[in-house]
């Protein structure tokens, strides 16, 4: 599989067992043990200007407004590629009567309850659409 990286801050592949960064972007290429233990994708973040990444999470930088398509300096994809049915963006809750308990000044919980599917695991299916699809159109 060819890397269709869009962005010029990907490394590679980042070995969870040995800390190893693999410069590719197809996990295939990289050992069946290692694949077994994860890959986390490895970026050099001085290569992306601090306010693509950290500007208002209403005006990302794809143009898209909201939620984690605001990292689109960060993503193996152009965000305008994405399928997306509303995911992310979600709030966050505060509550005060567990601050309280814990005796700090505030916590706030992500209210997940509000995507699609009413669970955290859209934003990562939202991600795996675009590259789903150029595997497809690639045949494999």
């Amino acid at each position: 599989m060819e890397s269709t990286e869009t962005t010029t801050a990907f490394r590679g592949l980042e070995s969870r067992a040995s800390g190893r960064v693999h410069e590719t972007a197809d996990p295939t290429t990289v050992s069946a043990e290692e694949q077994a233990r994860g890959l986390d994708p490895a970026y050099d973040y001085d290569a992306v200007d601090p306010e693509t990444l950290l500007g208002s999470p209403r005006d990302g930088p794809a143009g898209t407004g909201r939620g984690h398509w605001r990292f689109d300096a960060l993503l193996p994809f152009p965000a305008r590629e994405a399928i997306s049915a509303g995911e992310g963006a979600t709030p966050l809750v505060p509550t005060e009567r567990l601050a309280d308990e814990l005796d700090v000044d505030a916590v706030y919980v992500k209210d997940e309850g509000r995507n699609p599917t009413g669970t955290v695991l859209d934003r990562g299916l939202s991600l795996r659409s675009p590259r789903s699809r150029a595997r497809a159109a690639e045949g494999a």
